[in-house]
């Protein structure tokens, strides 16, 4: 009867511990068709900087750029020379954006951060929250003031690792945009408080952007979150059956 007690747990304790792994991050390639995240992109060539979809190219091993018209290298990638590009990305459910990561950079690489309505996102009253809209004549600074809630500028990506962000505090959304660092929400608050000693150079920003790191969003901040909790627990049935061998061997 004690084996088949101790058996039971330890099979719970497995489960317990492959449904943590399941909430564990994501590393989705943007340009993949394996999962509901989809990408837009957008550059301010409108009358008076109004935002306007752009057609995105996929450059092998490098990732995304857009062409806001007539650019030649480097400014086919996503920059902040000219006209200013960025990424829509829309997950199709509550997300929380852990990193992202450049596969090409010309000179300097800062992004910035921005997600929509986070607050609305990790509040348990509100079960649905609508999708962003940008009207004929909505420019990026106007994005705050629709929604748009700056996450942090981020400086000095490469290539060969991705940067983390949304770190302290982090947020949920199943929106977000990403782009070149983009001055018009210099005055703004990053919600990642380790974001908030960015300092802004004045070296152009040029990347391709080529995948991003992601995990479930959660509903409030200071919840522990499921797959810690799931993970706890397993790693509990594990030591209860281990003490019980110990303890029938002594």
């Amino acid at each position: 009867m004690k084996n088949r007690i101790s058996v039971s747990m330890l099979t719970l304790g497995l489960a317990l511990l492959a449904s943590a792994g399941s909430g564990w991050a994501t590393t989705s390639v943007l340009n993949s068709t394996v999962d509901a995240l989809s990408v837009t992109g957008y550059s301010n060539t409108g009358t008076g900087g109004a935002l306007q979809t752009k057609t995105l190219t996929w450059y092998s091993g490098s990732g995304y750029g857009v062409n806001s018209g007539g650019e030649t290298s480097p400014q086919h990638s996503l920059d902040n020379v000219g006209y200013k590009e960025a990424l829509l990305l829309n997950f199709g459910a509550s997300t929380q954006l852990n990193s992202v990561k450049i596969g090409w950079k010309y000179n300097d690489a800062d992004i910035t951060v921005l997600a929509w309505k986070p607050l609305d996102y990790m509040n348990p009253a509100i079960s649905n929250v609508t999708g962003p809209t940008f009207g004929a004549s909505t420019k990026y600074s106007d994005l705050i003031g629709l929604g748009w809630s700056l996450v942090g500028n981020y400086s000095n990506l490469v290539t060969t690792s991705e940067k983390s962000v949304n770190v302290t505090s982090p947020v949920s959304s199943s929106f977000w945009l990403v782009m070149a660092y983009n001055s018009a929400f210099s005055g703004q608050q990053a919600s990642d408080v380790s974001a908030r000693g960015f300092v802004a150079d004045t070296s152009p920003d040029y990347g391709k952007f080529y995948s991003v790191s992601y995990s479930s969003g959660t509903k409030t901040q200071t919840e522990v979150s499921e797959p810690s909790t799931a993970l706890l627990l397993g790693a509990a049935m594990f030591g209860f059956v281990g003490w019980r061998s110990r303890k029938r061997a002594a």
